[in-house]
């Protein structure tokens, strides 16, 4: 029985919905195989845990005065840390139903992403570049169309004997026109490792996604940013307009750039602001028209070599900016989300995917 169907039989069996036949094959391959009861029994304790979430999560549904957010308050994670116990243990439950999904999806020989392991320290990723590539690791071989991750020992092949692409712990791309890789092992040292890079599966599969909600949060710019003339973005609800104002810190005599009454995406010609200053720095205010106590601001540095890229053609090559973009000192978060947000869903889905929006994410 390979781990696919030992999966699907097991999953069968805790949630009862199996037949006479499959619970006798589970004895019988539990019998045979004594190291499959250690899983047997994780995943009897993770389901049961996951369980435990979506019921704390119904009854906090139930009471959502009970997860009341502070008002006026402009924090994405302005929860209250108790209410009667229960958002502490809802967040509990769902970093439980988070370690269950990562687990299932790094289990080595799933024939999924994360074949290599949850926990097996990634040293690079592949990226297809021109239709699939060939990854072979002991004895087996798979065939991958989306980034992929590699542990070290592993034997790349590209078709046609094109360019192989691997983004690395270091922040690094590297291009091996050969088109047969031998993917080197051992770990580069810790500092130069991000720690969106080590984030384990189960944490990130417990992380919220992007949201809005009622809460304003700049996406682009933000932290550094190559373009002069970049697109504004910022999350917002359906129905509301707002207000936006850039103004330059090194001149703070200038007058600002304002619009009201706008909705994202927005282009800096409609603030009728000049191309933005390479060095420069500038603030950026978005407020709820009408309601300026609801404002969100950041600031950011246009950087030296600043200029005005368009959309990058394919998604390995918008990948591998957003890779860039938070790699780079100081980070350009700002470009890394726009790279991120037009990459298709498959791939912002793939652990990279997850991985960048983690880093991202972040403050």
């Amino acid at each position: 029985m390979n781990s696919d169907d030992w999966m699907d039989l097991a999953l069968r069996v805790t949630e009862g919905t199996a037949t006479p036949e499959d619970r006798r094959r589970l004895e019988a391959e539990l019998i045979e195989r004594p190291e499959r009861r250690e899983e047997w029994l994780r995943l009897r304790q993770e389901l049961q845990r996951a369980r435990e979430a979506m019921a704390d999560a119904a009854d906090l549904g139930e009471h959502p005065e009970e997860a009341a957010v502070g008002k006026g308050a402009n924090k994405e994670e302005d929860l209250p840390a108790t209410a009667g116990g229960r958002v502490r243990w809802w967040w509990a439950g769902l970093a439980a139903a988070g370690i269950a999904l990562g687990w299932w999806l790094g289990r080595p020989g799933t024939g999924r992403e994360g074949v290599v392991g949850a926990e097996s320290p990634r040293v690079a990723y592949v990226v297809p570049e021109h239709g699939s590539l060939i990854v072979e690791q002991a004895g087996e071989r798979r065939t991958v169309d989306r980034p992929t991750p590699l542990v070290g020992g592993e034997i790349i092949r590209a078709p046609g004997n094109q360019d192989v692409l691997l983004l690395t712990a270091e922040g690094r791309v590297r291009r091996h026109p050969s088109g047969e890789v031998v993917v080197p092992t051992g770990q580069p040292p810790a500092e130069t490792v991000r720690s969106w890079w080590t984030t384990t599966l189960a944490t990130i599969a417990a992380r919220p996604g992007m949201r809005g909600g009622g809460v304003i949060r700049v996406h682009c710019p933000r932290g550094a940013t190559r373009m002069r003339s970049p697109e504004i973005h910022w999350s917002a609800v359906t129905g509301k307009t707002y207000d936006v104002e850039l103004r330059d810190q090194l001149l703070p005599a200038r007058a600002p750039w304002r619009v009201t009454g706008v909705v994202p995406p927005l282009s800096l010609g409609a603030l009728q602001a000049d191309p933005l200053v390479e060095n420069g720095i500038y603030l950026l205010v978005v407020a709820e028209s009408g309601r300026p106590m609801t404002a969100a601001s950041v600031r950011f540095l246009v950087e030296a070599s600043a200029a005005d890229p368009g959309v990058e053609a394919g998604p390995s090559a918008g990948l591998t900016e957003a890779f860039q973009a938070v790699a780079a000192s100081p980070a350009r978060t700002g470009d890394a989300w726009l790279r991120w947000h037009q990459l298709p869903a498959a791939w912002r889905e793939s652990e990279l995917g997850r991985r960048l929006e983690l880093a991202i994410h972040e403050p």
